[in-house]
């Protein structure tokens, strides 16, 4: 959970997240709240060691708890001492803002990000192309690094016949969040440049990641047929039409007859 709150939202994040759970610690051991905030000041450690290991507030019924647990601290607190929670010194004040302003900043970027993007999903399935392509580069005004909408920009991009821009995205796509359609696309522009050799790689390497998937050896094949490969394309459908399906599927028929 550190790991995640350096890298999302940088050291100046993981300090506040920080600020705040030895904040609300502290407030829990103190002598005039202690008898009643001690166990959830417990759940709270057991938390914090958790998130050590592993991710436990990124599930958001975790989180919950957490957030429930952080609030009855206060209140305890509250109630025993009404005056205490007010004389915060310089350093903890700043903390509560800074985790309000990362809060608040990250849960605005997240809903427009997501709605930009199943904007972007919504066009791309009703054949609007490039307003697929507008809606997914203002998400990654906001956020560069999503996988999923460089996947989209990608897929729109290929139908407007944009292939550089295609497969820049494609590229991007691949080393954020890797699927197999973004390789099917980077092939497929490197089999139109005539570049069969690198299309070759990156379908070899797809099957070779997920060998239970029948399309990459077809398009394989069909490239080793393009680059005059004949003995390799005919071990590889062999291969295809040998292959035991393990989900049948309509496409999966088409492949084999194709």
């Amino acid at each position: 959970d550190y790991l995640f709150f350096g890298v999302e939202a940088g050291l100046v994040g993981l300090a506040a997240f920080c600020i705040l759970l030895a904040l609300v610690l502290r407030h829990a051991v103190a002598r005039d709240a202690r008898s009643e905030a001690a166990p959830l000041a417990a759940a709270l450690v057991a938390l914090a060691v958790h998130g050590i290991v592993d991710v436990p507030l990124r599930l958001p019924a975790t989180t919950a708890v957490f957030c429930l647990v952080v609030v009855a601290v206060l209140d305890y607190k509250a109630r025993a001492s009404p005056a205490s929670l007010r004389l915060l010194s310089v350093p903890e004040r700043i903390g509560v803002v800074l985790v309000m302003v990362l809060a608040l900043a990250q849960s605005v970027r997240l809903l427009l990000v997501d709605r930009w993007l199943q904007g972007a999903r919504d066009a791309w399935v009703a054949g609007r192309p490039a307003q697929a392509e507008q809606l997914a580069l203002r998400g990654l005004r906001f956020e560069p690094t999503h996988g999923e909408l460089w996947d989209v920009l990608a897929r729109a991009r290929l139908r407007l016949g944009d292939d550089d821009g295609a497969f820049v995205a494609a590229r991007e796509a691949q080393q954020i969040l890797p699927t197999a359609d973004d390789t099917y696309i980077i092939a497929e522009i490197e089999r139109r440049r005539g570049r069969h050799e690198e299309a070759i790689e990156e379908l070899r390497a797809l099957h070779e990641t997920l060998p239970g998937l029948i399309r990459p050896r077809v398009l394989l094949a069909e490239t080793y047929i393009e680059a005059g490969q004949s003995d390799q394309a005919r071990a590889m459908l062999l291969q295809v039409l040998s292959m035991h399906a393990k989900f049948p599927s309509t496409e999966e028929g088409q492949l084999r007859a194709r």
